[in-house]
């Protein structure tokens, strides 16, 4: 159901603004609303909170390249693994934010930072020089680049070829030419050669002919004029090392702050909290001595809610109200454990308006119902009521996650039902089982085989599908009834219940299949009921005219009902494809099993575990996700609008840390 809300309205001394907001920031249960529609907001000071948050971001950012460097990985259990943050409690967390000294943890991870930045860029400097210089050392030379003298030409150059020959026959076009290999670096389809070029100025064309040839690369290395090539590569590679001991040195004095990594991030979410309080601020209502904040709490908490404020702030003032038509009521679902777990389904569609009703009471057998016929083996059900119990059970969870998992477990217990009923135990096929208790048993329970009987089994989908969507007017038709438009109610809903009905029986009568006396009653029922549909369904139009025609076009709903029910027929193909891929699954386990000796038996099993495991993952996934079709497409437009605003009250969105609160159930 949809939790009754009240409007609130809260009076604080302006002295107690932040306190009163930090202790409704960590109850966690009004829906603040921004009342700056109604008087002028203050002009805030301008608050130094943003810019801490991104020093300490920064510095969480530089812990992250420390870990990298250092190989330290986060250690996370497998209880931890949908929630791995740490827990805390709003004031623990400024508590830590007020030990922590940001603006000397700044300079030292700015310094720190700077430091390996500089070092991290002349290292690369001095890479690419060795790089450079490693198939020149062996070159006795000392000069700075390659030089084109008076007389001379003198070239270093780097040419790729697949032969190698080919640069000795080219020379010859240069008569002046010296040609001395310095290095090769050999590869399967070529050969890079790097080698000094010594020529007459007179033969400049016939280089630079040269040159184009072979696409060669006139290399120009990082020496000055009188330092050798050898020398110079020696003094890199000592700078070098000389780099790595620095950088190490910073790297261990930076060890010491990653200690301090949670502290930080406590501090760092106690920060965003502050933002979100003082963003909340800039739209209250300021006077010169109190606030007021306007917001929406459930009804049923009002109570607690007011006895633990006046105990923390005695002299802040509390009212309530209810909410008008032209108030836009945020909306909160309060059900059952039984029917919680299927907030799940209706939150994928979108809230509801605070008006109308919560579908998660009336979806819920119908959506474990087609889930169980999409899957159809109960097998694969007792599996996902196993694994969604361990990780109810063992695993830190938060509350929407443990939504899912227990709307799991409910859809793995309509599927062992209905895969009983279907014969689907890992697609086994129960006959060739040895007779027995368990073979006697499972036979016992199976009342169809939809392999077998498609078309058994597709009537029976139907039929699910009518009721269903007959349910969707009845629901449609109680809630109009609650709001005391019992005219609506009996014309616009509770009519086309009767007349789709009547249709059936009608049918079903007809062809001898049921109460073949009672067909020309119904007959006429259905007549009547289809006069009643024309002669009311038009009644908003004044022209007599209009009225009949709009009556008699209302019709088309029974071909919108017809189109509805034909989308069923997906369970069919969904509940077919679970059972045939296991059938393959179990053929080729089989295969496997019957032709390897020895190693077969373990590999038939490896290929039962993951073939199965895929299957029931991938038929899982798309159970669900049709399952969810149905109501969203089939079922919840025959009675529900949508558009409600979620109930989303001041409290914690953390980044590093998370609320306690979130894990409560």
């Amino acid at each position: 159901m949809i939790a009754e809300m009240k409007k609130i309205t809260i009076a604080i001394p302006r002295s107690k603004r932040e306190q009163v907001l930090q202790f409704l920031q960590e109850e966690t249960v009004i829906h603040l609303t921004d009342s700056n529609d109604q008087a002028m907001p203050e002009e805030v000071e301008k608050s130094d909170t943003s810019y801490h948050l991104a020093q300490l971001q920064f510095v969480l950012n530089f812990i992250e390249r420390i870990k990298k460097e250092l190989n330290i990985r986060n250690k996370r259990g497998l209880k931890n693994i949908f929630a791995s943050k740490p827990m805390a409690e709003l004031p623990e967390l400024e508590d830590v934010a007020q030990n922590i000294q940001i603006p000397s943890l700044i300079d030292t991870v700015q310094q720190l930072n700077d430091g390996l930045t500089a070092l991290d860029a002349r290292m690369e400097e001095v890479r690419d020089d060795i790089y450079a210089l490693e198939p020149w050392t062996s070159l006795n030379l000392q000069v700075q680049h390659p030089i084109v003298k008076e007389q001379c030409i003198h070239l270093l150059l780097e040419i790729t070829v697949q032969n190698e020959a080919l640069i000795e026959e080219q020379l010859l076009s240069v008569p002046t030419a010296v040609w001395q290999v310095i290095h090769r670096v050999e590869t399967k389809r070529n050969t890079t050669v790097y080698g000094e070029l010594i020529a007459h100025a007179d033969d400049a064309t016939a280089v630079e002919a040269f040159q184009e040839e072979f696409d060669a690369i006139v290399v120009t290395l990082p020496v000055v004029a009188e330092e050798s090539i050898v020398g110079k590569h020696e003094a890199l590679v000592r700078e070098q090392e000389r780099i790595v001991r620095d950088r190490s040195f910073i790297i261990e004095k930076a060890r010491k702050i990653i200690a301090a990594e949670q502290d930080i991030q406590f501090a760092y979410d106690a920060l965003l909290h502050r933002e979100e309080r003082e963003r909340v601020s800039e739209t209250m209502r300021n006077s010169s001595y109190s606030t007021l904040i306007v917001g929406w709490i459930p009804a049923l908490w009002v109570g607690l809610f007011e006895k633990r404020l006046s105990s923390a702030f005695p002299d802040v003032v509390l009212e309530t109200s209810d909410p008008t038509e032209q108030d836009k009521v945020p909306v909160l679902f309060q059900n059952s454990s039984l029917v919680k777990p299927f907030e799940a389904v209706t939150d994928l569609y979108g809230k509801p308006a605070y008006h109308e009703i919560d579908p998660s009471g009336p979806l819920a057998i119908f959506f474990l119902i087609s889930f169980g016929l999409a899957l159809t083996d109960a097998g694969y059900g007792i599996a996902m009521m196993v694994v969604t119990f361990v990780a109810e059970r063992f695993l830190r969870l938060k509350k929407d996650m443990r939504k899912m998992m227990r709307l799991l477990f409910f859809g793995g217990a309509m599927t062992v039902v209905l895969g009983a009923v279907t014969g689907g135990w890992f697609s086994i096929n129960l006959d060739a089982l040895q007779d027995g208790i368990v073979k006697s048993f499972l036979l016992g329970v199976k009342l169809l085989d939809p392999l077998k009987q498609p078309i058994l089994f597709l009537g029976i989908i139907f039929a699910f599908g009518i009721v269903q969507l007959l349910y969707a007017w009845i629901v449609r038709g109680m809630h109009h009834w609650k709001k005391g438009e019992k005219g609506v109610a009996i014309i616009d809903d509770f009519s086309w219940a009767i007349l789709i009905g009547v249709i059936i029986l009608y049918i079903g009568s007809s062809r001898g299949y049921y109460l073949f006396e009672l067909a020309p009653m119904f007959l006429w029922i259905m007549y009547a009921a289809i006069a009643f549909m024309v002669a009311t369904q038009g009644r908003t139009s004044k022209n007599i005219f209009l009225k009949i025609g709009g009556g008699v076009l209302s019709l088309n709903g029974l071909i919108a009902f017809v189109s509805d029910m034909l989308s069923y027929s997906r369970l069919l193909a969904l509940g077919l494809a679970t059972g045939i891929i296991g059938l393959v699954v179990n053929l080729i386990a089989s295969m496997v099993h019957e032709s390897i000796p020895v190693v077969g038996v373990v590999l038939a099993g490896a290929v039962l575990l993951v073939g199965h495991v895929f299957n029931l993952g991938i038929n899982a996934l798309g159970a669900f996700i049709h399952s969810g079709r149905l109501q969203f497409v089939e079922f919840f437009p025959k009675f529900l609008e949508g558009g409600g605003v979620a109930f989303r009250p001041l409290g914690r969105v953390g980044k590093y840390v998370d609320n306690p609160k979130d894990f409560i159930y």
